[in-house]
């Protein structure tokens, strides 16, 4: 049972199928290994997958500094539990949330935000519930070890892509427990399964400390650098030479060349040659103005004119200018006009209604 008790909640929008996996989809296994969906695999005991109270059942508002624990996404690592910010309801709110406590070695899955993310429930933890953000799935313990089905949801393997793969929604994609049970998941012994987990422990404890022992080597790689720096500049680095400029003569010295090239810049203003403008390109936006000026046809040449198009205009501008001068005849703003030698250009006048 997997619905909410209280207020009639709004009905359901009906999930997607999730997609259904294909034997040829699924990696290999070892011979005495089977795939199996993450449903064959739940326990029988009540509630065995369910996620936590929605809406008003369970509100922010209703937090306590003391009381049971609440377990959201922020307790739920990749791979491993945190205390996270310790959210805590009251004695008398539990009463009414109890079915959604969190069982020593569930595995809680965020379904919600931050997608994906797993972790086993530790065997001394606190009462605490979960929320509507975390997916606990309970497993018989005696034959199913949920530390390796942990581990397999944080692999970047099939059984994770198919989270994912499933995932529905645009703006806020989620999870739900039918893509959960869903999921193909390998089934071995328990055996095996704890033999992998000892071992990837191992290994991952292995990997921490080479971490830690790069965060405090990057750590004391900083410290001596600031430390060589602040006695470079102190003059610690170089031995002292009583032979050696002293600072002040210098200062004088970068006074005076200094003043030597004010003064050479000034010079240089003086005898610069005033640079002539160069022509501007002229634009169809000129164009259309010379027009509405005029109000009337206006002969090529009396444009150009009035555009300041003279000798000195480059051939690309002026080619440029007359590819887009044909653009607007074409698109009927503007009319042309053949007389004698010369063409006539006027704005297109636009007839009222």
């Amino acid at each position: 049972d997997e619905g909410e008790e209280g207020k009639k909640p709004a009905k359901p929008r009906k999930p997607k199928d999730p997609v259904e996996y294909e034997a040829d989809e699924l990696p290999e296994l070892p011979e005495a290994w089977t795939w199996v969906s993450l449903d064959q695999l739940i326990s029988g005991k009540q509630r065995a997958m369910q996620s936590g109270p929605f809406g008003s059942n369970l509100k922010h508002s209703e937090f306590v500094e003391n009381g049971v624990l609440v377990l959201g996404i922020d307790n739920v690592k990749d791979g491993f539990f945190s205390m996270g910010s310790q959210n805590r309801i009251s004695e008398e709110k539990y009463c009414e949330l109890e079915k959604y406590t969190a069982r020593p070695g569930d595995l809680l899955v965020t379904v919600m935000a931050s997608l994906g993310r797993s972790c086993v429930v530790p065997d001394d933890l606190e009462t605490a519930i979960i929320t509507k953000h975390v997916y606990r799935i309970s497993m018989e313990r005696d034959l199913l070890n949920p530390h390796f089905y942990n581990y397999l949801l944080q692999a970047e393997w099939v059984t994770r892509k198919g989270m994912f793969k499933n995932a529905q929604g645009q703006t806020r994609p989620g999870l739900n427990s039918s893509i959960l049970r869903a999921l193909p998941v390998p089934l071995l012994s328990l055996a095996e399964q704890t033999e992998i987990v000892s071992r990837l422990e191992a290994k991952l404890s292995t990997l921490d400390a080479f971490e830690r022992q790069i965060v405090e080597q990057l750590a004391r790689s900083k410290a001596l650098r600031q430390s060589i720096l602040k006695r470079a500049f102190g003059g610690e680095l170089v031995a002292q030479d009583a032979n050696d400029e002293p600072a002040s003569e210098l200062l004088e010295r970068i006074k005076a060349k200094k003043a030597e090239a004010e003064l050479a810049a000034k010079r240089d203003r003086k005898t610069k040659p005033v640079r002539k403008p160069k022509n501007r390109r002229p634009t169809m936006t000129d164009l259309i103005e010379v027009l509405k000026k005029e109000d009337d046809w206006v002969s090529a040449s009396k444009a150009a004119q009035g555009l300041g198009i003279a000798d000195g205009t480059s051939s690309d501008d002026i080619e440029v200018f007359y590819r887009q001068l044909k653009e607007r005849i074409e698109a009927n703003e503007i009319e042309v006009e053949r007389r004698g030698e010369e063409d006539w250009l006027r704005l297109v006048k636009v007839k009222a209604n």
